[in-house]
Order: structure tokens, then C-alpha cells, then sequence
């Protein structure tokens, strides 16, 4: 998808009005180039964060997957 705040909205909101959509990860959205706007736009749309996630999510993928070569 590219990375255009309203289609990044609209897919969010299609999917979080599913019925059969208990969660939803995505990849990519670093917020490090000036044209990603994935973080800011999925903030709108949460209720809480889990802080410390991120964090834990790639500690347990480095020590499962290690460094890409």
C-alpha cells in the first residue's frame, strides 16, 4: 500500500470493523523518511499503546532469526 495517509486510514478502519479481526500487524512505517505518515495515522486510531513492545517484538526476532545476510 502506498504510504497515503487517507488509504492507510481506510484500510485500518475497514479492517478494525471486522468482526473476524482480533489483530492487526503491519510492516514497514519506520516514520524515518519525511513521506511516512503510517505511524501518525495508526496513532489516531488506537485506544492504548503497549509501550515497550516494539522493543520486545525485535528482541525475540533477533534472537529466533539473528541478522539478515
Amino acid at each position: 500500500m502506498r504510504d497515503e495517509p487517507v488509504a492507510i486510514r481506510d484500510a485500518m478502519e475497514r479492517w478494525i470493523s471486522r468482526a473476524d479481526v482480533d489483530a492487526i500487524l503491519s510492516t514497514g512505517g519506520t516514520g524515518i523518511a519525511k513521506r511516512d505518515t503510517t505511524i501518525e495515522v495508526v496513532r489516531t486510531l488506537l485506544t492504548s499503546e503497549l509501550d515497550g513492545f516494539g522493543e520486545l517484538f525485535r528482541m525475540l526476532s533477533w534472537e529466533q532469526v539473528g541478522r539478515r545476510r
